[in-house]
């Protein structure tokens, strides 16, 4: 859960993240949305630029995410604020469990570093 008095960070969930999980970040107290479908199927670099524009933190289990947006359009690299879970999307009860423990922490060390991967054995800052 979201610790109180803590700055309220929002959560971009890519379309490979689970509706469970968006409930799960909702009754947990985070600010969560999914990738707007008005817009259409988004490519990484979109849905890249829209988290910036909007000061969000995209949550995804596309390990790749990142090197696509690289390719696409290096300079949001700098900018983006990315958190990879490194869990099947299938493992929803994984997902979640690790997000009770590590979400937190990983939302700090994106704020500092970008991109970040969440996986079983802890937190990992991932270099573009």
């Amino acid at each position: 859960m979201r610790p109180p008095g803590r700055r309220e960070r929002k959560l971009l969930l890519d379309a490979n993240v689970s509706g469970i999980i968006y409930v799960y970040l909702k009754s947990k107290g985070y600010n969560v949305v999914f990738a707007p479908s008005s817009l259409g199927r988004l490519s990484n670099r979109e849905l890249a630029r829209y988290a910036i524009e909007r000061g969000y933190v995209i949550l995804t289990h596309d390990r790749t995410f990142h090197e696509s947006v690289a390719i696409e359009e290096p300079a949001l690299i700098e900018q983006l604020k990315l958190i990879i879970l490194g869990i099947s999307p299938g493992a929803v009860d994984v997902c979640m469990k690790l997000l009770d423990q590590l979400l937190e922490a990983a939302l700090d060390l994106a704020e500092e570093h970008g991109i970040i991967m969440i996986k079983p054995g802890g937190v990992e800052v991932i270099t573009a």
